[in-house]
């Protein structure tokens, strides 16, 4: 949403995926011809131990499924992202890494979620270097938000 002289305006809390419901939510991983966010899930995970990716992944899917039933409590686990308060971040910790997923829930469809970005978190160098390598990961998923919703992400309506 934009008011006249163009500005993002935030969207209205709560999330989504903290708000129960009977009926799940649907995900959808943006997809295009230069990217998968599934298949960054994929990349990102697969440096972990056989055994333990099997176990992650599963974890990762449970987070998941809480968030399409609207069990996600605000907080520690989900945040708003502070560029751009329509992009949600999810993040996961697991065998000391750190992971991120950006998503969004878009205004024109209110039954969908949309799996922007997925990446580990870098945690090399300062501070100040750490946040704007996670700035630009933050400014990834904003611009596929943005360029995605012409074609749904990817995906057929």
């Amino acid at each position: 949403m934009s008011d006249a002289g163009g500005a993002r305006q935030p969207h209205n809390y709560p999330s989504r995926t903290t708000v129960p419901r009977a009926t799940p939510l649907e995900w959808l991983f943006a997809k295009t011809d230069d990217y998968a966010v599934e298949d960054e899930v994929a990349e990102v995970l697969k440096n972990l131990m056989p055994v333990e990716y099997e176990l992650k992944r599963e974890e990762f899917f449970d987070v998941l499924d809480r968030a399409r039933m609207g069990k996600l409590t605000e907080g520690e686990l989900l945040r708003p992202v502070r560029l751009d308060p329509v992009v949600w971040e999810l993040r996961l910790g697991y065998s000391g890494g750190l992971y991120r997923l950006y998503f969004a829930e878009p205004e024109s469809d209110t039954e969908i979620l949309v799996a922007l970005r997925f990446h580990e978190k870098s945690l090399d160098g300062t501070d100040d270097e750490i946040d704007a390598a996670q700035e630009l990961e933050m400014d990834e998923a904003i611009d596929r938000l943005a360029k995605g919703e012409h074609n749904r992400w990817g995906w057929p309506p």
